[in-house]
C-alpha cells in the first residue's frame, strides 16, 4: 500500500475539514478527509520509524519495528473499512441518540473531535498514533450516527483504544489520552447497551466509572484548572448514571439505586458549584429524577416512582426535553394502569403518544410500547375492536423492528389471539396462536412455560371450532411436557417474563 509523503500539519487540517463536514451531516464528504487524513498519518509513522531506527540499538530496533508495525496495520484496517464505506453514509432520522427513552439519562460521545485545540498537549514520539486512534474514533461516529453497523463502530472503538502509546498518559500533556479512552469506553458500552449486550456494556461502564475515579485521585490532575476538573466531574455524574441504567436492565435494583444516590450526591455539590461558578456543564438534574423513578418503577415500588417523576415536572417545569416529557407520561400511564386507575392512566399515554410520533415517526419501539399499554387498558375495558386494532399496529411496529423471536412480539401475539378468540373470530385466533407457538418454540424452547399455555390455547380453540380430534392431541402434547422429567415445576415460575395462567379467564390479557 502507498501513501502520501507528508507534510506539515496536513493531517490535522485534512482531518480539521472532516470534523466540519462531520457536524454538517455530510457524512461521506468527511469520511473522505478522514482517509486521507489517515493515510498522511501512516506516513508520518513510517518517517517516525525510520527516524527511530537510526539512534536505536538492535533490541530497541526490534522492539520499535513491532509498535509500527502494529500501530500501522491497525490504521490499514480502518483505511480498508472506510474505503469500502464511503458513498454508503446517510444520516439516520430515525435514530436520535439519547431520545429513546431507553436511553434517557445515559452518556455518549458523538461529537466528533477537532485536532486543531489539542495539537500542543500531543507528545512528539507518539502523537501521530494518537491522532490516528482520534480520527478512528471519528469514523466510528459515522457508522454510530448513519445506524450503518454498529459492530463495525464498535471494532474502530476498540482500534481507537489499541493505538494509544501508554507513554501518553504521563505527564502533564496526559488529558488527550485519557478523555479519548473514556469517551471510547463509553461509546463501547452504549453500543453494547443498544444491542442489549448488558454484561459487555457492564464491563465497559464499570472500566469507565475506575478510569474517571482514578483520574480524579490523581494529584496532578487536581492541579488542573477548574473548568477541567468540574468538566470531569459532570462526566463522572454521567458515567455513573450509565451503570445504573445497565444494572437496572439487569435487574440489579439495589446496585443501580446506589450508584444513582451516588450521582446525586455529587450532582447536588456540582449544581452548587455551576451556579456559583457560571460554569456551564452538562449537567441535567431531571435525568436523576427519572432514572430512580425508572428503577422503583422496576421495583414495582409505584408510589415512589410517582413521586419521583412528579419531581421530574416540577424541578424543572415546561423546559423539559420533549423525548423526557414523553417517558415521564408514558412511565406515570403505566404506573395508573397498574394501579387500576385506567382512565388516568390513557390520559397520560396519549400524551406520551403523540410526543414520541412526533419525535420518532409511526414506527418506532417507544411508539410501540406505549400503544401495547393502550391495547391493554382497551383489553381490560373489554372494548375488543378497538384492542385489536391498536394490538395489530403494535406487531406489525415489533415485526419490523424485533422480528417474530422477541418477548415483545411474543407477548403481542399471546394478546391478539385473545382478542380474536373472545370475540369469536376462531380462525384468526388460532393463526395468531400457531405462529406464537412457532416462534416460542424457536426461540425459548418447546417445555417453556410460554409455550405450553399457548398450546393449552390452541386445543381450546380448536375444540371450540369442533376439531375435537387435534384438540386432544394438542392437550396430550401439554400432558407430555409437563410430565417429561426433564421439566421441574420451578421452570414455569422461574421462566420468562410472559406470564402464564391468564387462560383461566377467557379473553384476559398477558401482562
Amino acid at each position: 500500500m502507498t501513501y502520501p509523503e507528508p507534510t506539515r500539519y496536513a493531517h490535522q487540517s485534512t482531518h480539521d475539514l472532516g470534523v466540519y463536514f462531520h457536524s454538517k451531516d455530510d457524512l461521506n464528504i468527511a469520511a473522505n478527509c478522514y482517509e486521507k487524513s489517515l493515510a498522511h498519518q501512516v506516513s508520518s509513522i513510517v518517517n517516525s520509524l525510520q527516524r527511530d531506527l537510526l539512534t536505536a540499538n538492535h533490541f530497541e530496533s526490534l522492539t520499535t519495528v513491532h509498535q509500527y508495525q502494529s500501530s500501522i496495520r491497525l490504521i490499514e484496517d480502518v483505511l480498508h473499512t472506510v474505503r469500502q464505506n464511503i458513498g454508503r453514509f446517510v444520516p439516520c432520522p430515525k435514530r436520535q441518540l439519547g431520545k429513546e427513552s431507553s436511553l434517557i439519562a445515559m452518556k455518549g460521545f458523538f461529537e466528533p473531535i477537532e485536532l486543531k485545540p489539542i495539537m500542543a498537549a500531543l507528545k512528539r514520539e507518539h502523537g501521530a498514533e494518537t491522532i490516528a486512534a482520534i480520527t478512528t474514533f471519528n469514523i466510528s461516529l459515522l457508522f454510530i450516527s448513519s445506524h450503518q453497523c454498529d459492530d463495525t463502530a464498535a471494532e474502530l472503538l476498540k482500534i481507537s483504544l489499541a493505538l494509544i502509546h501508554p507513554t501518553e498518559f504521563m505527564g502533564e500533556n496526559s488529558s488527550v489520552a485519557s478523555d479519548l479512552v473514556m469517551m471510547a469506553m463509553a461509546n463501547l458500552g452504549y453500543l453494547s447497551y443498544m444491542s442489549e449486550k448488558y454484561e459487555e456494556a457492564l464491563f465497559y461502564f464499570e472500566k469507565v466509572v475506575k478510569h474517571i475515579r482514578d483520574t480524579l485521585e490523581d494529584k496532578q490532575f487536581q492541579e488542573s484548572g477548574s473548568d477541567l476538573i468540574l468538566s470531569k466531574i459532570t462526566h463522572f455524574v454521567g458515567a455513573l448514571l450509565n451503570l445504573a441504567r445497565v444494572l437496572d436492565a439487569t435487574e440489579c435494583y439495589d446496585e443501580a439505586m446506589a450508584f444513582v444516590s451516588e450521582a446525586c450526591v455529587l450532582g447536588n455539590s456540582l449544581k452548587m458549584t455551576l451556579s456559583q461558578n457560571g460554569y456551564n456543564g452538562d449537567f441535567d438534574e431531571a435525568e436523576l429524577s427519572f432514572t430512580k423513578a425508572i428503577i422503583h418503577l422496576h421495583k414495582e415500588e409505584y408510589d415512589q416512582s410517582l413521586d419521583m417523576f412528579n419531581s421530574c415536572k416540577r424541578n424543572v417545569g415546561g423546559s423539559l426535553p420533549l423525548e423526557l416529557q414523553a417517558a415521564i407520561s408514558h412511565g406515570m400511564g403505566q404506573i395508573l394502569f397498574e394501579k387500576r386507575n385506567l382512565h388516568g392512566a390513557m390520559e397520560n399515554l396519549l400524551a406520551a403518544l403523540t410526543l414520541r410520533k412526533k419525535l420518532f415517526g409511526e414506527k418506532h419501539s417507544d411508539v410501540a410500547d406505549t400503544l401495547y399499554i393502550i391495547g391493554r387498558i382497551l383489553h381490560d375495558r373489554e372494548e375488543y375492536a378497538d384492542a385489536i386494532g391498536v394490538y395489530e399496529k403494535v406487531l406489525d411496529i415489533q415485526r419490523d423492528i424485533f422480528g417474530l423471536e422477541h418477548q415483545d412480539t411474543l407477548k403481542t401475539l399471546c394478546n391478539v389471539a385473545r382478542v380474536h378468540q373472545v370475540r369469536g373470530e376462531s380462525d384468526d385466533a388460532l393463526n395468531a396462536c400457531s405462529e406464537a407457538i412457532r416462534a416460542g418454540q424457536s426461540m425459548l424452547g418447546a417445555s417453556h412455560s410460554f409455550v405450553v399455555e399457548m398450546l393449552m390455547m390452541k386445543g381450546a380453540i380448536l375444540h371450540e371450532l369442533g376439531q375435537g380430534e387435534s384438540a386432544m392431541s394438542t392437550f396430550d402434547r401439554v400432558v407430555q411436557i409437563i410430565d417429561s422429567p426433564e421439566v421441574k415445576a420451578e421452570d414455569f415460575i422461574n421462566d420468562f417474563r410472559i406470564p402464564s395462567g391468564y387462560n383461566i379467564i377467557p379473553g384476559a390479557a398477558a401482562a
